[in-house]
């Protein structure tokens, strides 16, 4: 195993894995949809946190995205960001920056977020500041179609 990966829906099971994960070195990262109990013990339990659009700012209690990625990373996470589609992404490196997404007439968006989600977590990605800028562009061309 490499890494732990978790949606937070089970909050109190990821918890108790997150921590042994960590013990062990490996990371632990959220893909964070929706706040719901038991989410800011899991934030806190987690090395990566991949926000949606609304979850960061729910849990922070704010509605500004780089207020709500700091807080995010102030909870414990190393590594932040929170995505917002055709709109773009934010990311802490260390301070926060808006990535563009690549504009393309979508055919089918069905897996960007997990192919975001896979160059994320993979060894030895590039810095923040740089990853989103090329992420955006693989999705705005897987999403282009043939």
């Amino acid at each position: 195993c490499d890494l732990l990966y978790t949606d937070g829906h089970e909050p109190a099971a990821t918890v108790a894995l997150a921590r042994e994960a960590r013990r062990r070195g490996l990371p632990v990262v959220m893909d964070a949809g929706s706040v719901r109990e038991g989410s800011d013990e899991v934030v806190a339990a987690c090395t990566d946190v991949i926000s949606s659009r609304g979850f960061a700012p729910a849990l922070a209690g704010c509605d500004d995205a780089a207020t709500a990625l700091l807080e995010l990373r102030r909870r414990g996470p190393r590594r932040v960001a929170m995505t917002f589609g055709q709109d773009g992404v934010w990311a802490l490196d260390p301070q926060p920056v808006g990535v563009p997404a690549f504009q393309v007439p979508a055919v089918d968006t069905t897996g960007a977020g997990d192919v975001f989600r896979d160059r994320v977590l993979r060894p030895g990605g590039a810095p923040a500041q740089v990853l989103p800028r090329v992420e955006n562009r693989v999705l705005g061309l897987r999403n282009a179609g043939p």
